[in-house]
């Protein structure tokens, strides 16, 4: 493992970086820098701080090559987003400005299942209405349940699936009766 020393300025300035930090992550970073420039073993710094020493041996290694530059979160590794660029800003264009209607969908909003095709058809990824609706959730859209439009109004020359039976009883079917409005 290699030394740390820092001079009195930059320590300084650490510290105060350390306190204007909001990420935990890196605060714990700066916070082992610190600690080893005290001279404090990697055992000790991994038992108080409550971390692996492999983190410790880690964040010292990457300080000493990079600087500051240490204490940034690197790419993580896993599997490609599904949404790629392209598709998150199709959906988002979909979501703000369009109506599922103008696509040719009878619904009055759009639904995660509905994006979720709307892009399968127009850019041609497939993805679960679930992978959808956690991109929402990350733009800050909330959930509401998705509502049909209306049939169009009927003629009066056309028959009304409602009938008015004696007794003021609308029937919709033969086994279910509504008291009308």
């Amino acid at each position: 493992m290699r030394s740390i020393a820092l001079k009195q300025s930059e320590r300084k300035d650490l510290i105060q970086a350390m306190k204007r930090e909001t990420r935990p992550s890196h605060r714990l970073r700066m916070h082992i820098v610190l600690l080893l420039t005290d001279g404090h073993a990697p055992r000790e710094i991994a038992a108080v701080l409550y971390c692996s020493r492999t983190t410790v041996y880690v964040v010292c290694e990457r300080f000493g090559q990079a600087g500051e530059r240490a204490f940034a979160d690197q790419q993580r590794r896993g599997p490609r987003p599904k949404l790629d660029e392209a598709a998150q800003q199709q959906i988002e264009k979909l979501v703000e400005q369009g109506k599922p209607w103008v696509y040719g969908w009878l619904r009055s909003r759009w639904s995660c299942q509905l994006l979720a095709l709307q892009l399968l058809a127009e850019r041609g990824v497939a993805v679960s209405r679930q992978t959808v609706g956690r991109a929402l959730h990350r733009w800050g859209f909330r959930w509401r349940r998705p509502r049909p439009v209306p049939p169009p109004p009927r003629s009066p020359t056309e028959t009304s699936p409602l009938t008015r039976h004696p007794g003021g009883l609308t029937a919709v079917s033969p086994r279910r009766f509504f008291l009308p409005r």
